[in-house]
């Protein structure tokens, strides 16, 4: 996906990204409120204000937002995204964003949830409208999303499907967003949200499903991993791989995790003298392979 960014980026692309983990599920919508927010934050600062082609992207964007949203909707989105205030009263020259007073009522945080996901909706027309280039969104680790946001994407999904299939409402294929999300399938459960939200957006004509199969290193893969990270040659560390390999079953991060836990145990220790990482051949490796994985990595 980072690659992908860099080549859309050089073709003119405009992208954001909402990155999900297990801490944000419990806190319905604040990943995907967040990334938004960090969108709006990244266009206040000097160097972001302006478009590739020189246009006045904030301005523009501050324009279609107050023609989206009325004085009922934005106390909402100004509690989800703190930043949006500072986009919508940026400008100077207009008072009409001054003059109202915005004031968020804990009631209004509870919309029915059809007009939660319109909302999502309309910002994101509004800002994909901002920029003379289509936009990606990138959804990342969809397998921690919390079951309002599953909802939402599918609804953003859903309506972007039925605005192009729709030919009598051009005005409504002016979203220009590409979506991307990944999952890992080892993280699904079949009696989970994330399994009826995988099934529900198979359906849609507007979504392409690639299976990527990556599997764990071998004995050998983790000793060029080791070897390469010490510095000692592959007969050397050879050992000391495979006790690695046994505990980790050669996933490269919980191998990576691994290694960093022996050096905070000092079982594996970087000798600043002679430049070089030390365990003791027989002792250590002993211990090494009576520790387990931690709960952390696991």
């Amino acid at each position: 996906m980072n690659e992908l960014i860099v080549q859309l980026k050089s073709n003119g692309w405009e992208s954001f990204h909402c990155k999900f983990d297990q801490i944000g599920r419990r806190q319905p919508l604040s990943t995907i409120a967040s990334a938004f927010d960090s969108l709006f934050s990244s266009l206040l600062s000097t160097e972001d204000k302006w478009g590739s082609d020189g246009s006045d992207t904030l301005g523009v964007m501050r324009t279609n937002l107050l023609k989206s949203f009325d004085e009922e909707s934005f106390p909402i989105l100004f509690h989800l995204m703190p930043n949006l205030r500072r986009v919508v009263s940026t400008d100077g020259s207009s008072t009409d964003m001054q003059q109202t007073e915005y004031v968020f009522d804990e009631f209004a945080m509870i919309p029915s949830k059809i007009r939660l996901h319109n909302l999502f909706y309309e910002l994101l027309k509004a800002i994909s409208s901002s920029w003379n280039a289509p936009m990606l969104l990138f959804l990342d680790d969809l397998h921690w999303a919390d079951s309002a946001s599953l909802e939402l994407i599918t609804f953003l999904i859903e309506e972007m499907g039925a605005s192009i299939a729709d030919d009598s409402t051009p005005a409504a294929r002016s979203t220009n967003v590409f979506i991307v999300g990944t999952v890992r399938t080892n993280e699904v459960d079949s009696s989970s949200d994330l399994a009826d939200f995988l099934q529900q957006i198979r359906s849609c004509d507007n979504v392409t499903f690639t299976d990527m199969a990556l599997q764990d290193l071998s004995p050998d893969d983790v000793n060029v991993m080791i070897s390469e990270a010490l510095c000692y040659s592959q007969r050397l560390t050879r050992s000391l791989a495979g006790i690695v390999h046994q505990k980790t079953e050669g996933n490269p991060f919980f191998v990576k995790e691994f290694l960093n836990d022996l050096t905070v145990e000092n079982l594996l220790v970087y000798r600043f003298s002679e430049k070089t990482w030390e365990w003791d051949w027989e002792w250590d490796e002993e211990l090494i392979e009576s520790r387990t994985i931690s709960d952390g990595v696991a």
